[in-house]
């Protein structure tokens, strides 16, 4: 340790960055399968209270029964040493607390006919934060954890080349702050999606989303909407996106209204081996039901890739 001129203290500090990462893939004439883990260990030199830990890994399975009959499932497991790193659990505040989640889910995808499509997943998540974590100590049910059960089914049809609709409804099954929030969700909407030219697809759905709090008895029903802008020229792809439905919170209030925006966008160069993409996601979040805080939060996420394809892939 030393001082500067303006007599603040500055600290020299070697930190070690180790990243190790792996997949291995079959791709079979029916089957595929992969399996990976990628970790990545922040380690200070004197300050161990600062060291951190991040570990990933998945496992990914499709079964190819008919051509158009489709079995698929997955699995992945992540242990964060904060909120902010799992991107996919709307209405989290950002946190450094020790974050263990597991998702589960698999399904099908069926071809009737050459014009209709319809699916079918079922979807098991569970959440759980460090509740020894100084971070938490006083601060009541700011993070609770939990688990949920979710079932969808989906259909649609396409009427042209140009125009399709459908639609999809969601039972979900959540229990959240030590099973003493018992929710209860349920989502019906209707899909339309146009292709305005050959590069330009919107897509927009409108329906209703109705929630049961079981402990308590509340009620709530609310609209749910999504709409979706695809866009490409000169190889360059833009996608714009907007979701409003009921989620389950693992944090303080059992279940929030989700409002998502979000925009992504890809890059090719070097002849297409060469990429850069990126994206914007602005998440609002407001609790429906009265459970210890009430935290209206807002959050934005952004990322950035930049890729390179040494060899062509052939499956």
């Amino acid at each position: 340790m030393c001082s500067s001129d303006l007599g603040d203290p500055q600290l020299d500090q070697w930190v070690g960055v180790v990243n190790p990462r792996g997949e291995f893939a079959f791709n079979g004439r029916r089957n595929r399968f992969s399996i990976g883990y990628s970790g990545t260990l922040e380690a200070y030199e004197r300050y161990e209270e600062l060291t951190r830990y991040d570990q990933r890994g998945r496992l990914i399975f499709r079964h190819q029964a008919t051509p158009r009959l489709q079995f698929r499932a997955q699995s992945s497991l992540s242990l964060s040493p904060s909120t902010d790193r799992l991107d996919d659990l709307p209405g989290l505040p950002f946190e450094n607390v020790g974050t263990t989640q597991y998702d589960a889910r698999g399904g099908f995808d069926y071809a009737p006919t050459r014009r209709s499509t319809m699916a079918a997943d079922y979807n098991f998540q569970w959440v759980d934060f460090d509740r020894n974590s100084p971070t938490l100590i006083g601060r009541g049910g700011i993070l609770n954890g939990g688990r949920s059960h979710a079932g969808t089914g989906s259909y649609r049809y396409a009427f042209t080349s140009r125009l399709s609709a459908g639609g999809a409804y969601s039972y979900r099954r959540a229990a959240t702050d030590g099973d003493v929030q018992q929710i209860r969700v349920q989502d019906g909407i209707g899909m339309l999606t146009v292709r305005l030219t050959e590069h330009t697809t919107v897509e927009g759905g409108a329906g209703m989303a109705y929630l049961k709090v079981l402990s308590t008895g509340e009620t709530r029903q609310g609209p749910s909407l999504r709409g979706r802008l695809a866009h490409s020229f000169d190889r360059v792809q833009v996608d714009v996106a907007y979701e409003r439905t009921y989620v389950p919170s693992w944090t303080f209030g059992g279940t929030t209204t989700n409002e998502e925006a979000r925009t992504s966008v890809r890059v090719p160069f070097a002849r297409g081996r060469g990429f850069v993409s990126g994206g914007l996601t602005y998440r609002h979040n407001e609790p429906l039901v009265r459970s210890g805080d009430r935290i209206v939060l807002d959050s934005w996420h952004t990322n950035g890739t930049l890729g390179y394809e040494i060899g062509r892939a052939h499956v």
